[in-house]
């Protein structure tokens, strides 16, 4: 985590190269807590490691269109933006910025620079919805859950998730299989396995945490189903080994104090993450890891260009051919008892 904090750190680029996530899934989110329900004026939502302002982005234009289509009560969006790392909170509120100009009438932004486990807003059980993208496996997991917990509403929301290691799923122009195995094999040696390469630079415990799709965080939650949190669905997604685990303990009849009635549609493909591109976007995709932010700062030859010249010669992998990856991805949406 300490590298995203680096002044030397680019957010440009990792803003620019990172796998973004789809209005869909969004959508999908504020459908779990009942938007389109609402029977308040204002909704407090909070972004836990919020990093350059992927998620608010993709958020403000959906609340824009609540309040604008009037057929609810909304007016107003407070939105808490937090990240421990002062690099990228100003980038988010550069981001930020450029898409509410046009309704600083209907949000209010607060920016805060903490860490996800001690974020203090000063007044607890005042979130209606938080959200949490690619952070977590940073987080001291029952910590984290137990702040949250704090800072929600009865029936607030809690939604977080992940990826992580992109598979290789096809080379354009090559139906050879063997091509993509080699090629993941490769990614898993380089990245993780070689002594002298990338796995060194991880910092532990998070990249296993991640890797292990939030197993840990999730079974707190869910070992706390009726006591703390209720209404729980999570999904899993491998796709090296096509496994998809999923957990789906909405009944559809609960109506929490805001009139929210529960009509949730689970869907179990809503972050599959999925995406056609160039091998040398997927190389610099690789440089905005924070392992490779620690190799780069201290080796000649950045790891894009590594990696570039090993699938080059294993499987004759070029940078300018079309690739289709699909990343490993979890998400666990819950709902304060």
């Amino acid at each position: 985590m300490s590298a995203f904090s680096a002044n030397t750190f680019n957010s440009h680029d990792y803003s620019l190269y990172r796998p973004s996530y789809s209005t869909e899934f969004f959508q999908y989110i504020f459908q779990y807590l009942g938007l389109n329900e609402w029977k308040s004026e204002s909704i407090n939502i909070l972004d836990v490691g919020s990093g350059p302002g992927t998620c608010i982005l993709k958020i403000i234009p959906i609340l824009k269109e609540v309040i604008n289509n009037k057929e609810t009560p909304l007016k107003k969006v407070k939105i808490f933006v937090s990240d421990l790392s002062n690099t990228m909170l100003n980038e988010a509120k550069i981001n930020i910025d450029k898409v509410i100009r046009d309704s600083l009438e209907s949000f209010e932004i607060e920016y805060i620079q903490s860490g996800g486990e001690t974020i203090d807003l000063k007044i607890n059980e005042q979130i209606d919805l938080i959200i949490a993208a690619e952070c977590v496996h940073w987080l001291n997991s029952e910590k984290w859950l137990d702040c949250m917990h704090k800072l929600l509403k009865k029936d607030g929301v809690l939604a977080y998730w992940g990826y992580v290691d992109p598979v290789f799923t096809k080379i354009e122009g090559s139906d050879d299989k063997n091509r993509l195995k080699i090629a993941n094999d490769e990614y898993n040696s380089f990245v993780y396995e070689e002594k002298g390469k990338l796995g060194e630079y991880w910092q532990q415990p998070g990249r296993s945490k991640l890797r292990a799709l939030y197993k840990e965080v999730n079974e707190i939650a869910l070992n706390n189903e009726g006591d703390k949190w209720y209404e729980t669905i999570m999904c899993r997604r491998d796709p090296l080994i096509g496994e998809i685990e999923t957990i789906f303990n909405n009944d559809g009849n609960s109506d929490g104090d805001n009139g929210k009635v529960s009509r949730f549609e689970f869907k179990d493909d809503v972050l599959k993450m999925e995406m056609r591109l160039t091998f040398e976007q997927l190389l610099n995709y690789m440089d905005t890891w924070s392992s490779s932010f620690k190799w780069n700062s201290s080796h000649e030859e950045k790891v894009s260009l590594l990696f570039g010249k090993k699938l080059e010669e294993k499987v004759g992998l070029k940078k300018s051919d079309d690739i289709v990856i699909e990343m490993k991805t979890v998400y666990l949406f819950t709902k304060k008892v």
